[in-house]
């Protein structure tokens, strides 16, 4: 028997739990049968333990069931307060267990979390404790990882990349006579946007009023599907290369860019191309030369006698890519004798 007060007195027994009001005695709902003890902080907070491993708790309104994790009769309860709660079981020593109370943890999708905690029993310091996760899709069991130092004990969780969602991590310390505490929280792995990856695209080189095909690289988003990227692109020189003259085509995320250089125009250009899956961007940048025709001035038609050298032919050769004298200059004559 345990009261708060001459008007809140509750008592136990095979038959269930009895609560007295100061006037009369009443059988309370919600309950089970061979209980053996009581015991509360308050009026709204009371602890009752039966055989069947079983305690119960009131909160003052409703009495529910508690996890215990132990498969032992629990004979007597007793408390300091709501959260330092001793039970005496059938092998008959006052066990308690203080399980830091881990709280509800958030992390970002693609990162760990560590949490260090303690463990305390009055007859031992030999535990096994484990844990488990509600969702292995999220948080495989075999990425919960327990390590004790000097008593200190430390759980560190490793979600599945690209994985995210909320589950429930039950922590469970068991002591040589098999009585149990158990302790759980909420683990959020929070949903991050990553951005797109675009390969490397190599510098390129065409001739004046030459098409360049074919151009290959890749553009992927891990949250994306295949080729369902925004792929834009930009051009440091749209005299040369305007935008609109950039086209591709798309495969599983495979990419072929097609350019056709502005007509009789060379020099260079930046290409810049963009992917976009719509809330991030990725950009990477290549080189396009457009390799322009060399220009040879006119070269008029001359006479000289037999056996007698001509010199000092004159005339201009150029290449906007190239440097002075740059140029590979050849001959040939319709008449070698």
């Amino acid at each position: 028997m345990w009261g708060s007060s001459g008007s809140d007195v509750f008592a136990v027994g095979f038959s269930g739990i009895f609560h007295y009001d100061g006037n009369n005695w009443t059988t309370m709902s919600g309950t089970l049968s061979q209980y053996n003890g009581v015991w509360g902080s308050s009026g709204s907070d009371v602890f009752a333990v039966c055989d069947y491993d079983t305690i119960s708790h009131y909160d003052g309104n409703n009495w529910t069931t508690m996890n215990t994790g132990t498969s032992k009769d629990l004979n007597e309860v007793w408390g300091s307060n709501s959260s330092d709660v001793y039970a005496v079981g059938d092998s008959g020593t006052i066990l308690k267990y203080d399980v830091t109370v881990f709280g509800d943890q958030t992390i970002d999708e693609n990162s760990s979390l560590t949490i260090n905690f303690s463990v305390s029993d009055a007859d031992s310091s030999n535990f096994t404790v484990t844990a488990i996760s509600s969702d292995v899709n999220i948080l495989p069991n075999e990425n919960i990882s327990i390590t004790n130092t000097n008593k200190s004990y430390t759980i560190t969780v490793f979600p599945t990349t690209e994985q995210a969602g909320s589950l429930t991590v039950t922590v469970q310390v068991a002591d040589p006579e098999g009585l149990t505490a158990v302790e759980s929280f909420i683990l959020t792995v929070r949903y991050v946007n990553d951005i797109p990856v675009i390969g490397n695209i190599s510098d390129q080189i065409t001739n004046e009023d030459t098409a360049i095909n074919s151009i290959s690289f890749t553009a992927t988003d891990v949250e994306s599907s295949a080729c369902q990227l925004t792929v834009t692109f930009d051009t440091s020189n749209q005299s040369l290369i305007p935008n609109d003259n950039i086209t591709y085509a798309c495969n599983s995320d495979s990419y072929a860019l097609s350019i056709t250089p502005a007509s009789n125009e060379s020099g260079y250009a930046s290409i810049t191309v963009a992917a976009y899956d719509g809330n991030l961007t990725a950009t990477t940048s290549f080189g396009l030369t457009v390799n322009g025709t060399p220009a040879i001035s006119n070269i008029s038609s001359y006479t000289t006698n037999e056996d007698t050298a001509i010199n000092s032919i004159s005339f201009t050769a150029t290449d906007v890519e190239s440097s002075a004298c740059g140029l590979t200059v050849t001959f040939d004559s319709s008449n070698e004798h």
